[in-house]
Formats: C-alpha cells, structure tokens, sequence
C-alpha cells in the first residue's frame, strides 16, 4: 500500500496545528480530573458507586477507581491551589 499524499504545510501551519492540539489535549486532561473530583465529591454527599457507574454507563469498579482518582486530585489540589 502506497503512503497517502500529505498536505503542503507550512511551518507555522504545522506549529499552529500542533499548539492547537496540545491546548485541547490539556483541556481534556483538566475536563477529566473534574470528572474525578465531582464523582469523589458525589460519592462523599451520598451517593453510591454503582449510581455513579449507572449515571455514566461504566463499570463500578470504574466508578470506584474514578473516585479515588477525584480524592487524591481534590488533596493535590487542596495543597497546592495554584496548579
């Protein structure tokens, strides 16, 4: 199989394309460990793992896993609230 003709770019085009893709990669590391947080936090207000896995069609062992992920971020984030 032959390699697929690439588009011409330019190096700014490329660099452009490359920050773009760097600042949503980290948009979605951060969209993530909200996730945590706000499952650790629901956990925390009541609710159980298996509504949390329901809620977001996982596994409860996922929902277990995202919820102790959510503490240990809302701790790093408690002792350095900068970050």
């Amino acid at each position: 199989m032959s390699r697929r003709k690439l588009p011409a770019m330019s190096t700014g085009e490329r660099a452009a394309l490359v920050a773009g893709l760097r600042a949503l990669a980290e948009h979605e590391r951060r969209a993530t460990l909200d996730k945590y947080v706000m499952v650790a936090n629901a956990y925390d207000a009541g609710m159980t793992v298996l509504e949390i896995a329901t809620l977001f069609d996982v596994s409860g062992n996922t929902a277990h896993r995202w919820k102790d992920a959510g503490t240990l971020e809302r701790e790093r984030r408690a002792a350095n609230p900068d970050a």
